[in-house]
């Protein structure tokens, strides 16, 4: 679930930094 647009590109992040 996304909360917002740049929520997306944070969550991204933090799935590459895993």
């Amino acid at each position: 679930k996304w909360i917002k647009v740049v929520d997306c590109e944070s969550t991204i992040r933090g799935f590459n930094s895993r």
